[in-house]
């Protein structure tokens, strides 16, 4: 079954898409919410951190068959079936391009860069 089709099922009362939501918890209770969520589903579209208890929470569910989404940020490829988002790698490479191509003709520039995290 095709996207499309599956949210035009949706609109029209068959239920094919659960959204839920977790706020900030402990990595125990997001790996027991993805348990949950997952139990009698086909598949399991997630954004969330990539740390040891919550990738292997997605391998297990793997294993077992489920397919596994990633959305907006990447996990361990072994523990996600596919990823939806922004390629970090080739987006810092265009920008360090275009931050290059302006700072080209000053004769000493300085840059600050920001990292939002060390992972």
């Amino acid at each position: 079954m095709s996207f499309l089709t599956a949210v035009e099922k949706q609109r029209n009362g068959d239920r094919l898409l659960q959204i839920e939501g977790l706020g900030t918890t402990s990595d125990e209770e997001a790996v027991e919410a993805i348990r949950g969520w997952a139990e009698g589903l086909d598949g399991l579209a997630i954004v969330c951190k990539n740390i040891p208890p919550i990738i292997d929470e997605l391998k297990r569910l793997r294993q077992a068959g489920k397919h596994v989404l990633a959305l907006v940020s990447d996990v361990e490829s072994s523990a996600r079936s596919a990823y939806l988002g922004i390629d970090n790698r080739a987006a810092g490479n265009v920008a360090a391009y275009v931050m290059g191509r302006h700072l080209e003709e000053r004769s000493d520039p300085e840059v600050a860069v920001v990292v939002g995290s060390f992972s």
